[in-house]
């Protein structure tokens, strides 16, 4: 099963992996799983939530199922409805509230914010990156997986609900 917790360190011993400042390779495969570690949580969150997170539920097939079912876009767009300050109407219709916490929200912030940095650190050759910017990248993605798994536990579910249903007018 994939670790969330060990990716963030993957991520760290990146920053530390040769002597003096790290090169432009190791700063782009830290942020990569800074990025991967929210999105494995979340993964891993929404398919404890509907299948159970026992060791005898996640080897079954449904859990593989859920976990391999959602999509770095369609996450993004729910996370972008939810970082606002209000839902639109069409969200604040499907969840009965104007406006998450500010744990979920910041969850979701940090999602899409790890996500544009990823796509900079995988597909931009040009891109130069700093140690500072991986720090606080990792510091980012903490936050996100802490944010999220502090928030209170109705919000939690309404929030992988999203991730996981098309909202519909």
């Amino acid at each position: 099963m994939i670790d969330p917790a060990r990716l963030l360190i993957h991520a760290h011993n990146h920053l530390g992996s040769s002597k003096g400042a790290p090169n432009q390779t190791d700063l782009r495969r830290a942020i990569s799983s800074a990025y991967y570690a929210v999105f494995h949580h979340f993964l891993r969150s929404v398919s404890d939530h509907l299948i159970g997170s026992s060791p005898t539920h996640r080897k079954r097939p449904e859990y593989r199922l859920v976990y391999r079912s959602l999509q770095h876009a369609s996450m993004s767009e729910v996370c972008e409805a939810v970082r606002k300050p209000s839902l639109s109407d069409r969200y604040e219709r499907a969840c009965g509230l104007a406006s998450f916490s500010h744990g979920i929200k910041g969850c979701a912030t940090a999602f899409v914010d790890l996500q544009r940095m990823r796509h900079a650190a995988d597909y931009d050759p040009v891109r130069r990156f700093t140690k500072a910017q991986e720090s606080a990248v990792i510091d980012t993605a903490a936050y996100a997986t802490m944010a999220f798994d502090a928030a209170p536990d109705a919000e939690k579910r309404l929030f992988l609900h999203l991730l996981v249903f098309k909202v519909r007018d």
